[in-house]
């Protein structure tokens, strides 16, 4: 009805195929609630090969398993849109063996504020550009990423393993990205106007571009603590070749009178 919410629980979909977005689930409604949900086995021609959302609302997704799914387009396990300016919230969701013709495995464009926690994405090749996890969040509300693990995944073009960029605050935290390959990317790529990073493990990624590790940029303040970065290969090497780090100066000179 006017006001609720589109909700799926305690569900399971198999091997189904498509032609068009959504391999299982398709979901078009503004706010949007998925609790135990698992799918297995869906393909489809276009984005999403396990599920594609696209909400304006509220959305929460919780203990959430997508695995040997595939998408032509973006998600290869999901597909998830959320236009409005209000809260989008993951907490466990794991995506195995889901791979994309061009684009990610996990598809994520908010605008409100953001939250995932335990999200695990292993397993899984592209054929085109992409990555493993793509959170973009074009509004100003924080977003928050806890319990992050990407594992044994390859891109065959333009990627990262992780790419999180906001034009808000951004905090990464208990991060573990390991064992990927991208032709030209990073294992981790973190923007926001603000960036706090508290324990990040990147391990054994390959890049043809410059910070295989890390590739992280603050408009404003940067705080790093805990990363552990090792047998991080990046064909253009920088500063450090490993990571690179942009930021705003924490006390920037004054401008000349």
């Amino acid at each position: 009805g006017s006001g609720g919410a589109v909700g799926l629980r305690n569900c399971a979909f198999e091997n189904i195929e498509t032609v068009a977005d959504g391999g299982a689930v398709y979901i078009n409604y503004p706010a949007v609630t998925l609790d135990k949900v698992r799918i297995s086995g869906a393909k489809n021609g276009g984005a999403g090969g396990g599920a594609y959302i696209a909400a304006c609302g509220t959305v929460s997704l919780t203990a959430v398993t997508i695995e040997n799914t595939g998408a032509s387009g973006d998600g290869g396990g999901l597909y998830l849109s959320n236009s409005a300016d209000q809260p989008t919230a993951v907490s466990g969701l794991t995506i195995t063996n889901a791979p994309s013709g061009s684009g990610s495995m996990a598809y994520m464009s908010v605008a409100g504020e953001a939250s995932l926690t335990a999200v695990t994405i292993e397993d899984t090749k592209t054929q085109g550009a992409g990555n493993g996890l793509r959170l973009v969040n074009s509004g100003t509300s924080q977003t928050v990423v806890s319990g992050l693990t990407v594992t044994n995944t390859t891109g065959a073009a333009d990627g990262n393993e992780a790419y999180i960029k906001s034009n808000g605050a951004v905090r990464l935290a208990d991060a573990a990205i390991t064992s990927t390959r991208t032709a030209s990317g990073r294992g981790l790529h973190l923007e926001g106007t603000g960036v706090t990073v508290s324990g990040l493990t990147v391990k054994g990624t390959e890049t043809n571009d410059s910070g295989g590790g890390a590739y992280i940029i603050a408009s404003g303040a940067a705080s790093l603590a805990d990363v552990n970065i090792e047998d991080a290969e990046a064909a253009i090497k920088t500063a450090a070749g490993c990571m690179s780090l942009i930021a705003a100066p924490a006390n920037p000179p004054p401008s000349p009178v």
